[in-house]
Parts: structure tokens; sequence; C-alpha cells
């Protein structure tokens, strides 16, 4: 038996610490936590995602822990692009409901891909879109689905430098269920939060 050790040792010692990795691996990927809301940008523009990073505490507060984790996460994913027909290649890809629940881009861009009807009617999340105080873009039937951000302090402040010509947006499937995920009732207030500057 020690003979049998002492020649395979080095094979046991390499199969355990194989088997100590996975298992180390596959216990972190059951913990890892989704993000409890998940903000796309899609621009032109460069956004300071550092700048969102550091101050995105302010925006937290406004969340609900969606997932369970007790915790309350946002995260950003910025993408700056040349062109628009880039920026629109790289919108087909990621403005899913399933990958994003707040979407930040061109008003090209919103009206190229305004008849794939994921976007959330603004009254949801902006009381007050009729009174001319927001600029808003409106679909066939007249519904009000993207808000511009030009010239938004709150977003300023966050890492977004120019936000000239684009505007938000909500990212969901069925804009008329009673039951959400929290994820997209946390997409609608934060909007909101974003919309008005943080005056809620």
């Amino acid at each position: 038996m020690r003979a049998f050790f002492n020649y395979y040792k080095w094979h046991i010692l390499f199969f355990a610490l194989f088997v100590i990795c996975i298992t180390a691996f596959a216990l972190s990927s059951c913990q890892k936590s989704e993000a409890d809301l998940k903000i796309t940008c899609i621009s032109t523009e460069y956004v300071n995602v550092q700048t969102f990073n550091d101050t995105k505490n302010d925006l937290e507060e406004f969340l609900h822990d969606s997932d369970g984790d007790n915790k309350k996460t946002a995260t950003l994913s910025s993408h700056t692009v040349d062109t628009q027909s880039d920026l629109d290649e790289v919108a087909e890809v990621l403005c899913t409901p399933e990958d994003c629940d707040i979407v930040i881009t061109t008003k090209a861009t919103f009206e190229r891909f305004e008849k794939k009807d994921i976007f959330d009617t603004s009254t949801n999340y902006v009381r007050d879109t009729g009174t001319g105080k927001y600029e808003v873009l409106k679909d066939e039937q007249g519904r009000v689905y993207a808000v511009s951000i030009e010239g938004n302090e709150y977003l300023k402040n966050m890492g977004f430098l120019n936000t000239t010509d684009l505007y938000l947006a909500v990212v969901i499937e069925d804009s008329d269920s009673d039951n959400l995920p929290s994820n997209k009732k946390n997409a609608r207030n934060i909007a909101q939060v974003i919309i008005k500057e943080r005056d809620v």
C-alpha cells in the first residue's frame, strides 16, 4: 500500500487539487448574484463608467433587492461606437428584455427599434410627459416610449459627459403586466429618478 501511494502520490495530489478547484468554481458560480438593475448605454459619446460606479450608491438607494441576496446593485454597460450604423448593430444585440432593464441611446436608434415593441410606455414612470417638460418619442399609436435626457445634470454627475441627442427608455417584455419582475419595477423607479434628476 505504501509503495502504491509513493508511486501515485503526485497523481493523487494533482487530482485532489483539480477537484478542489472545480468545487470552488461551482460554488462561486452558484452564489453569483444578478444585478438588481442593468443599464445599457450605446452612443457615440464616451461615458465614464468608473465615475458611475463611484457614485451609483445614490441611485441604488431607490432599488429593491430583486434577487433576494440582501444587496442592492445597479450596473452600467457602456458601449461607445463611431457611427450610427455601428450603434444600430450593437443595439440589435444588446437591447433585449433579458439583458437590459434601461437603455440609453440616440433618437435615431430608438426610432429604428420602436416597432420591436420592447419599450415600456413612459406614463408608467413619468407622470407629466404631456406638459412639455421633457422631449419625448412616440410610436405610431401616439404612445410615449422614450424620454430625452439632454442636459440631465444628474447623469452628468454620474459620468455621462455629453447627453446631447440621448434618450432613455425602460426595456420590458409586457408593459401591461401586473406581475412585473422586481428588476423591471426597479427600472421604472430608476427611470423616474434619472429623468426628474432625483427630484421624485
